[in-house]
């Protein structure tokens, strides 16, 4: 081809057991560099802007995709939503006389994919498709915290482990190299979570658990989780790789608070 040209991508939808959607209308949303039309489990992306291969306009939507899965995934759970890579059409802008000699590129290998469900049991029905998000991005830091989340639901790690990791990411992300406490209170002002959250998460993490749970000994011996503590950090967790999303895009929303998470044991 004299001028190759990537006019769309087609994508498959695949869901996990663990979500469900029906009857759904089509799914239309348009960004800076794509329009997006989502139905019948059929995406496709008509490009705006001129790609000469498959990979190049593949790597330009994956930054689309990646945000609509991991943003769905806190929601339903990690491998429940994602697009894989189907085919696309690829037309000349300048094709040659009629009777010359052609050349086609190779097509596209690269997809979006993840890992296989993790099912808990019970399945959501939606009749209408999560929407691709305007307020949240996936930065290096929100896949990392992605990354150690899905460890922990694939059985990798003890939650406390994953939850300590996370939080010194957070930290990472408000202070830098400076000391634990200032990072801290810098994570809390930069993502929008209060201290009192963070400092109980930190608590809990580090000086609780049993043989099979804890980060390190406690001092004053095992203290075995409450089912409550233990589901109350998953669902700070969730919310800070959000909230970390949320910043990579540029937006955060009010201030997390003690309030917004289940109730903890007294």
């Amino acid at each position: 081809m004299n001028d190759p040209h990537v006019e769309w991508l087609r994508y498959r939808l695949e869901l996990g057991p663990a979500l469900s959607i029906t009857d759904a209308p089509p799914l239309e949303h348009e960004t800076d560099h794509c329009r997006l039309r989502l139905d019948a489990g059929t995406l496709t992306v008509t490009m705006k802007e001129h790609h000469a291969s498959f990979e190049s306009a593949q790597e330009t939507v994956d930054q689309c995709l990646r945000s609509w899965q991991v943003n769905t995934e806190l929601t339903y759970g990690p491998g429940e939503f994602r697009f894989v890579y189907e085919n696309g059409k690829l037309v000349d802008r300048n094709p040659p006389p009629p009777g010359s000699p052609i050349l086609v590129p190779g097509t596209g290998v690269l997809s979006l994919t993840g890992h296989a469900a993790l099912t808990t049991g019970a399945t959501v029905t939606r009749h209408t498709y999560p929407a691709p998000p305007t307020d949240f991005g996936v930065s290096p830091d929100v896949e990392t915290l992605w990354y150690r989340y899905r460890g922990y639901r694939e059985g990798k790690e003890p939650l406390p482990h994953m939850a300590y990791f996370c939080l010194t990411v957070l930290e990472w992300i408000g202070g830098g190299g400076r000391g634990r406490g200032n990072a801290r209170e810098a994570a809390a002002r930069t993502l929008g979570i209060d201290i009192d959250v963070l400092n109980r998460l930190g608590g809990l993490v580090s000086e609780k658990g049993d043989p099979t749970t804890a980060r390190k000994r406690p001092k004053g011996g095992w203290q075995p989780y409450d089912p409550r503590e233990l589901a109350w950090i998953e669902a700070v967790i969730r919310a800070a790789i959000r909230r970390t999303g949320e910043h990579a895009a540029g937006v955060i929303p009010k201030v997390l608070t003690m309030a917004d998470f289940p109730p903890l044991p007294k």
